[in-house]
């Protein structure tokens, strides 16, 4: 099958990433250092949470490594699952980045330690108080928050802190039990802010490590309201959605001028069946690897694949 298609795998192209989730060596660091536990383990579920969402929906996502982070402009919207002790030399990158147009979903405690690791005199740190457009006034431990916006209510259990705000000078897309702003939005330059009080991440994270299948102590409890959160702003943004139509099937396509490879992993116990959009019209579609059916229509390729199976289909024009 490499012998044949080897071409395509070396000289084709994916679909770039238009959400970033970073990455913070420093914030996991001092999670580590003040959990009491030695565990970074909150941070860890916070990022796993976001990424599931990203996972579930076939969405490419790129992890940013803080340190690493070079051209920032290519996404269309950055999320950072943990901001405590974010790099200062990341943070003007975000400051760039935002005016330039982009969009920042945060969560709550940004830049609490600043860059010798002690507690800043505000939060959010680094200066990023005047930019979300508001302060920390106190940290509260709750699991189970309800929010109330403009797009309905937000339900989340499994939350670990509730970080109430003051000074606030943003639009508020949702508010606390008491009405008080739980999430807010603002524009710096050409680009927009949002600020979370809640652990979005967190919410929906199965408490799993990130590349491994091993669990952290405490107990998984997804709540959709995050991810509704989440996919309603990708929305907005007009984030690339999911080019496959079949629940539970995740597609990888690998294009060419004249050829495609598609990946598709079937991870449900039931047959599943469904269409993925393609760019272009292709005039043939085969099984090179594995099991399953495969029709062009258009564009689109109608597939079905077996339970717990995959396969590899080329597609020429």
């Amino acid at each position: 099958m490499l012998a044949e298609n080897g071409h395509i795998f070396k000289e084709g192209k994916m679909a770039e990433a238009e959400v970033g989730i970073v990455f913070s060596m420093r914030s996991y660091l001092a999670d580590w250092s003040t959990s009491g536990k030695k565990s970074n383990k909150f941070a860890i579920d916070c990022l796993s949470g976001y990424y599931t969402m990203f996972w579930e929906e076939n969405m490419t996502v790129d992890i940013i490594h803080e340190e690493f982070a070079n051209d920032l402009s290519k996404y269309k919207l950055l999320i950072l699952p943990t901001a405590t002790a974010i790099a200062p030399e990341f943070a003007e990158k975000l400051k760039a980045y935002v005016a330039q147009g982009g969009t920042v979903l945060s969560e709550q405690m940004f830049g609490i330690f600043d860059p010798t690791f002690k507690l800043s005199y505000s939060v959010p740190g680094y200066g990023f108080d005047k930019i979300f457009g508001a302060n920390e006034d106190d940290l509260l431990p709750r699991s189970s928050v309800t929010l109330t916006g403009a797009d309905g209510t937000l339900k989340l259990e499994g939350n670990r802190y509730a970080e109430t705000l003051k000074n606030v000078d943003a639009d508020v897309l949702y508010s606390y039990e008491d009405g008080s702003p739980a999430i807010i939005k603002k524009a710096y330059g050409d680009g927009t802010v949002i600020y979370s009080g809640v652990n979005l991440g967190f919410c929906y994270s199965g408490r799993e490590l990130v590349g491994d299948d091993f669990s952290s102590d405490d107990a998984a409890n997804i709540s959709t309201g995050s991810k509704k959160f989440v996919m309603n702003l990708c929305d907005k943004l007009a984030v690339s959605k999911n080019r496959c139509s079949a629940k539970d099937v995740k597609v990888s396509v690998i294009e060419t001028e004249n050829s495609a490879i598609i990946i598709a992993i079937n991870s449900s116990s039931e047959k599943r069946a469904g269409s993925i959009s393609l760019n272009k019209e292709y005039a043939s579609a085969k099984v090179v690897y594995g099991q399953g059916e495969a029709e062009i229509q258009g564009k689109e390729l109608r597939f079905e694949l077996e339970a717990n199976k995959s396969a590899v289909l080329r597609l020429d024009c």
